[in-house]
C-alpha cells in the first residue's frame, strides 16, 4: 500500500506533475503560483532523495519494503495499473 499509494502515486506522479505544470504554465509572478510555492517547497529534493534512497538498485528500498530487488521491480511495474484503477488490490473475480 505505501509503496504504490504514497511513494509512487503521490511523490513520483502527482507531486512531480503538479510542480512541472505549475512551473511551465504559470509565470513567476502569477498570484496562484506565488500562493502555491510554499506548499511545493523542496518537492523536487524530496522526490530525488526518495529515488536515490528507495528506488535505485542496491538502495535501502528493498529492505524498507521487505522486497527483494526483483520484487521491488515487479511492484513498480504494476504500480501504474493499480493507481489508474484507483484501488490497492484488484478485485477477485
Amino acid at each position: 500500500v505505501t509503496l504504490v499509494d504514497h511513494l509512487y502515486a503521490i511523490h513520483l506522479q502527482t507531486a512531480n506533475l503538479f510542480l512541472i505544470a505549475m512551473r511551465e504554465q504559470l509565470s513567476a509572478g502569477h498570484p496562484i503560483r506565488r500562493f502555491l510555492t510554499p506548499f511545493t517547497f523542496n518537492t523536487i529534493l524530496v522526490n530525488d532523495n526518495a529515488r536515490k534512497n528507495l528506488i535505485q538498485p542496491g538502495s535501502m528500498g528493498p529492505r524498507c519494503f521487505a522486497f527483494s530487488e526483483k520484487g521491488l521491480q515487479l511492484a513498480f511495474a504494476s504500480a501504474p495499473r493499480l493507481v489508474m484503477d484507483g484501488m490497492e488490490v484488484p478485485p477477485s473475480e
